[in-house]
């Protein structure tokens, strides 16, 4: 927006004065708007003043035996195609960019921290597989694997290369880590405006806004996308992030010393605890890898296609991510799920059978839903019926509470077919249908410490005191074996303690 504004000033302002004080109020550190000053005013004084400032901006890092020179060094030298690929405006075209503009921006990054990773140097994925971790190249990689044509991955390193140099202009000599995480997500957040996608968008095309090139035209993402640009910036600027995977989401942590900050990155780049993300069934968060944020990428694409119903491209998305994840068992689980969808049974349990007994990592409980199937306490149209979009309107949920009783009066063993069943009678509203539905995936399992925090929370809504404190301290004994005390579980203690003041754990 801010370029707008500027570019609407330059059109209407012709006195030498007037330039003069316009140039004086633009960001002296920002290459992008010196450029677009350059462009509208190139035989103007200031205006060749902001061509020479905006090389100086990118030399103030560069070696000063490589300093860039726009006359001798990187011929040919395109300002207006770094504004339009650095800024706000509407990107320049793709197809009106040469080869040689694109390589010249490499030349200009070329001092960048993530050129001295050998990823960076791979020129196809028969390379790339040599690569160590520590290695790796985020945008690189992602490009290899995203985009087959070499020039469109130009295209976008130098997208995300003139972006690094604008947050580097803005940083001193010898930054602090600090500080350039600080100018990322001011830059990221701020000036770039990188936001979630509008309802409109996401609800039918939500994961397709994680991936860099889809990040990079649109500047929406969701949680991934936006980490994954995050990162790709902060490996150019020699920040170490560390990416994290609480259930369904990911962040990036920045560590140092004793310092700690969370980046939520669905939320403008705020600090958030780690208590934030944890709960009943969430003990601890998983620590990633850079080669684990790729097979993220393509486990995101797997579940788009598998919204669509498209179950072969799916396994074919979870087969890329097995190559940077290995055997990570959800991973596992949503592959091996595509093959049972499309009949393929045989397949699906040797695959499902490696994470038959896995807890995931963080997790409080087992999952159940594996056990259920190879136990045969389930059948696949069960399986896939949990996982059937449904509508938010009354009539939506009724028709799925019919299925769900259907399902487990045939299959009354299914765990995970009550657990869904109470969580559908709890958007009616009915919470003693809810609460029936738990005690029967209680009286099959009693070892679900999730299972057992909302029986004790619904009995309290129902005022069953008795049975709420039995499930209660149930749930208290299983999360202590595993040395686990939720503050939801101590806040639902208080509130029994209200009730019966001479209740305790």
């Amino acid at each position: 927006m801010i370029l707008r504004s500027l570019a609407f000033l330059f059109l209407s302002i012709t006195s030498k004065e007037k330039i003069d004080t316009l140039y004086h109020k633009i960001d002296p550190y920002s290459i992008s708007k010196q450029l677009a000053f350059y462009e509208l005013y190139p035989e103007t004084p200031m205006g060749k003043k902001a061509l020479q400032r905006a090389l100086d901006l990118i030399n103030i890092h560069r070696p000063l035996s490589d300093q860039i020179d726009c006359k001798v060094k990187i011929p040919p030298f395109n300002p207006n195609l770094i504004i339009s690929l650095s800024s706000q405006l509407p990107k320049k075209g793709m197809e009106n960019i040469t080869e040689s503009e694109l390589l010249t921006i490499q030349k200009m990054a070329s001092h960048l921290s993530n050129r001295r990773l050998k990823g960076f140097y791979v020129k196809n994925l028969e390379e790339a597989k040599e690569i160590e971790t520590d290695q790796i190249d985020l945008t690189r990689f992602l490009l290899l694997e995203l985009v087959e044509d070499p020039k469109q991955r130009l295209f976008y390193e130098a997208t995300v290369d003139l972006m690094a140099l604008e947050i580097l202009a803005h940083l001193p000599k010898g930054a602090s880590l600090e500080e350039k995480l600080e100018k990322i997500s001011s830059y990221v957040f701020h000036d770039m405006e990188y936001r979630f996608p509008p309802q409109s968008i996401w609800v039918e095309e939500l994961n397709s806004y994680t991936l860099l090139p889809t990040i990079l035209d649109s500047r929406f993402g969701v949680c991934l996308g936006v980490s994954t640009l995050y990162l790709a910036l902060a490996q150019r600027l020699d920040l170490p992030l560390v990416p994290i995977t609480p259930p369904g989401h990911i962040f990036v942590r920045f560590e140092n010393r004793n310092t700690a900050i969370n980046i939520e990155t669905t939320a403008r780049g705020i600090h958030l605890p780690d208590s934030h993300y944890l709960s009943v069934q969430t003990k601890s968060l998983q620590r990633r890898t850079i080669r684990e944020v790729i097979g993220l990428n393509f486990m995101n694409q797997g579940a788009l296609f598998w919204q669509q119903n498209n179950h072969k491209k799916a396994i074919e998305a979870y087969t890329i991510a097995e190559k940077y994840m290995g055997e990570d068992p959800l991973l596992m689980r949503f592959k091996g799920l595509q093959h049972l969808f499309l009949g393929e049974e045989e397949i699906a349990l040797k695959i499902l059978e490696k994470i038959r007994h896995v807890t995931l990592e963080g997790s409080t409980c087992k999952d159940s839903q594996i056990d259920d199937l190879i136990a045969k306490n389930i059948d696949a149209e069960g399986i896939k019926l949990l996982y059937d979009k449904e509508g938010n309107e009354r009539n939506d949920i009724e028709k799925q509470i019919q299925r769900l009783e259907n399902k487990v009066e045939k299959f009354p063993k299914f765990r995970d077919g009550f657990f869904h069943l109470a969580g559908a009678w709890l958007g009616l509203n009915r919470t003693k249908e809810a609460f029936e539905a738990l005690l029967k995936y209680h009286q099959i399992d009693s070892n679900n410490p999730v299972v057992e925090y909302y029986l004790a929370a619904l009995a309290l809504d129902r005022m069953l005191l008795k049975e709420g404190k039995f499930h209660l301290q149930k749930a208290q004994e299983l999360l202590k074996e595993q040395s686990y005390s939720p503050d939801v579980l101590k806040t639902l203690y208080l509130s029994y303690k209200k009730e019966d003041p001479t209740f305790d754990f």
